[in-house]
């Protein structure tokens, strides 16, 4: 399971943490917003009267949480989804470069391009 943590020499690459990080925290968000949420849509006093539904109070409730846990959950996603997509294509190009001669185009393409990426990351 934790070979993801990994690189192709086997030793533990520390950016391959993230994904697991990012899924640690949104299980923890998720768990704190049902703590904090389900109390108090069960309390809430609309729900102790059928006519209570029509109350604005009751609407601004589900006007704001129910984006807000839209965008939070896509905000988690995203941040789950791309470092997990970041070690699949670093793990594509280790691959590519360990079946390749070092001096063929294959490998001098990853390396320009993992170059690139390098130096437009750091803003060179």
């Amino acid at each position: 399971m934790f070979d993801i943590l990994k690189d192709s020499n086997g030793r533990f690459n520390k950016k391959n943490i993230l994904p697991l990080v990012c899924t640690t925290v949104a299980i923890i968000l998720t768990a704190l917003s049902a703590v904090v949420a389900i109390p108090r849509f069960s309390s809430h006093p609309s729900l102790s009267s059928p006519l209570g539904w029509k109350d604005p109070s009751y609407s601004e409730f589900l006007a704001i949480h129910i984006p807000a846990t839209i965008v939070t959950f896509s905000i988690l996603g995203l941040c789950i989804y791309l470092p997990i997509d970041s070690i699949r294509k670093n793990k594509q190009i280790e691959n590519l470069k360990a079946t390749s001669e070092p001096h063929s185009w294959i490998y001098n393409d990853i390396l320009e391009k993992q170059t690139q990426t390098i130096n437009y990351r750091s803003g060179l």
